[in-house]
């Protein structure tokens, strides 16, 4: 079966390293100016689109340009791997492949390469030295794939219903949720150790899609209440696939995520108050009001 992997590049994209000698289509959706690099991308790769804005906005783009055109759906692909365009494979292609051979063999619902180098946002995803991979919960948006069903299903159906994740913080859980709500079992997730890749810049910290997506995940309390951990190393292919995975629900902090709900109140409580008359009223007033509001059940 064909696998897919789909990059949102710009001026910089180190996709063209795993490009040759690729036995997977590659699609490629651009988002800079420059009239050569769009050209060169076009020609290097099966399929080429043009967009603006955040990763997780161009992914759901992709997907609604795939289905107006009456391309065949994603279902028919074994993965999808969304890599991010700063995301390197020393082994090129064959990396890629690799990778997408064993997540078959051990039967992988998501799965994502382990990150060889410092540069990681969550400590799970690191490579374990000497093993073949290890079971998570989740797997992070910074290079994520997905069966072709839990792509067609899960992911693009919750970009649709969620427009509002552009940087897509908060996403995994939901599509984990939603995934294993469609399999009718936990969905079977990796991050792959003997396949790693290298993430060559630092964890963005301070930037605009930063912030972004801390406000996303912030107003998703099933997102705060779920942290990706590992659940199992495995030294061979054969010892994951005999695995079983737990509920999702096993692993959700659920006093979390009635906190973050009452926190929302708090602030939804805040802003009504800011958008009544009061605000019209001297600062020391306001304050009073703000606060006897906020301390009200």
């Amino acid at each position: 079966m064909r696998n897919l992997v789909i990059v949102m590049a710009g001026d910089e994209s180190l996709h063209e390293r795993y490009a040759a000698g690729r036995d997977f289509e590659l699609w490629v959706c651009y988002y800079g100016e420059d009239a050569a690099v769009a050209e060169r991308y076009r020609q290097g790769s099966d399929r080429f689109f043009a967009g603006k804005g955040y990763k997780w906005t161009l992914v759901g783009e992709v997907g609604r340009l795939a289905r107006e055109q009456g391309l065949p759906p994603m279902s028919d692909y074994g993965y999808v791997f969304l890599p991010d365009d700063d995301i390197d494979f020393p082994g090129g292609a064959a990396a890629l492949s690799e990778a997408f051979a064993l997540a078959r063999q051990i039967g992988a619902d998501s799965f994502q390469p382990s990150i060889a180098n410092e540069y990681v946002s969550w400590q799970v995803t690191r490579q374990i030295a000497g093993a073949s991979c290890h079971a998570t919960n989740i797997v992070e948006i910074m290079a994520p794939a997905y069966s072709g069903e839990v792509f067609e299903k899960a992911v693009l159906p919750i970009l649709h219903v969620h427009p509002h994740l552009e940087a897509g913080w908060g996403l995994e859980p939901l599509i984990a949720r939603l995934a294993e709500a469609l399999l009718h079992r936990p969905p079977r997730t990796f991050v792959l150790d003997a396949t790693p890749a290298i993430h060559t810049r630092p964890v963005s910290t301070g930037s605009r899609l930063h912030r972004l997506g801390r406000a996303e995940k912030f107003a998703l309390p099933v997102a705060v209440a779920t942290k990706m951990v590992a659940l199992a190393r495995f030294d061979s292919p054969e010892a994951a696939v005999a695995y079983r995975f737990p509920a999702q629900d096993t692993l959700l902090d659920r006093q979390a995520m009635r906190d973050r709900v009452a926190e929302l109140g708090v602030l939804r409580r805040f802003l009504d108050v800011l958008r009544s008359r009061s605000y019209k009223a001297a600062p020391a007033r306001l304050l009073l009001h703000l606060l006897a509001r906020l301390v009200a059940p």
